[in-house]
């Protein structure tokens, strides 16, 4: 699991989640990318919950993509698909990003 930031940090997914490196990644695997991380901001937005005990008009992909999504969903989705990145990217993180940089 990806650490969440700490509410009122600098460390917001709107901020990590910026570069070109990050979104040539989003494109390249943005099919099972965007499915998987939509998939995991919901369990979270909906407590845990199983799927099946899911509202409806979230059961299914299809379903949740026909709606706007509340903005703790996005934001828990950009965190799930950054984390995805760090793993797939162990060079990204932002301690190595800082040591290339020389801080």
């Amino acid at each position: 699991m990806c650490a969440r930031p700490t509410p009122g940090s600098s460390k917001t997914p709107a901020r990590w989640t910026t570069g070109e490196v990050f979104e040539k990644f989003r494109e390249t695997h943005h099919g099972w990318l965007y499915p998987y991380s939509l998939f995991w901001a919901l369990k979270q937005h909906l407590g845990g919950k199983l799927w099946l005990e899911w509202p409806a008009e979230y059961r299914s992909f299809h379903a949740a993509l026909s709606r706007p999504l509340p903005p703790a969903v996005l934001e828990e989705l950009a965190m799930q698909e950054f984390c995805q990145f760090l793993f797939y990217n162990p060079m990204a993180t932002p301690a190595a990003l800082r040591r290339r940089q020389g801080h």
